[in-house]
């Protein structure tokens, strides 16, 4: 989970924040997560195997005429999209 620092105060949407990512990095949109709309920032769930090129990249992204400034969420529970599906042991 990813935190990036625009939000509803700026009129951000979730497609915005899809489009935005997608195309700057060249994700498929189905790989990216569940995304929470807060005031003044966003969480966005990425995958786990995304090089960190990619999210450097991302820093200077504007979305609702801010850059992205997308940084880890160590606080935000994770949810496992875009990650392996693993099989129950046994």
């Amino acid at each position: 989970m990813y935190r990036v620092e625009v939000g509803r105060s700026r009129g951000v949407q979730p497609g915005n924040l899809v489009g935005a990512i997608a195309n700057e990095i060249g994700l498929d949109g189905r790989r990216i997560g569940r995304i929470e709309i807060h005031e003044e920032h966003s969480l966005v769930e990425l995958p786990a195997t995304l090089p960190r090129r990619l999210l450097k990249q991302l820093q200077s992204v504007r979305v609702g005429g801010l850059p992205l400034r997308i940084s880890e969420a160590p606080d935000a529970p994770a949810t496992g999209a875009g990650r392996p599906r693993r099989r129950p042991a046994g």
